[in-house]
């Protein structure tokens, strides 16, 4: 059931990040610096998640995943740009 969730919500979730958001920062910055906007707005937005326990989260510490966060971010905003956007 879990699986199931995560499987379904990453993708839409992701829709919503890559989807909508990216494009409308990469219209007023540059993709570098919309991938670094939208990717604190991405970590802030799952650090609820952090004090949950019982949640994978819970387990890690924040930093580390806040700064894999913007890694990952910069990295698929490149990808996004080079596949033209879909």
């Amino acid at each position: 059931m879990a699986f199931g969730l995560t499987a379904l919500k990453g993708p839409i979730e992701d829709l919503g990040w890559r989807g909508l958001a990216l494009p409308l920062l990469q219209r007023k910055f540059a993709p570098i610096w919309s991938g670094l906007i939208l990717s604190v707005i991405w970590g802030f937005w799952h650090l609820p998640a952090f004090p949950l326990s019982g949640t994978p989260p819970s387990a890690w510490s924040f930093t580390p995943f806040f700064v894999g966060f913007i890694a990952l971010s910069v990295i698929v905003t490149a990808l996004f740009n080079v596949s033209g956007g879909g």
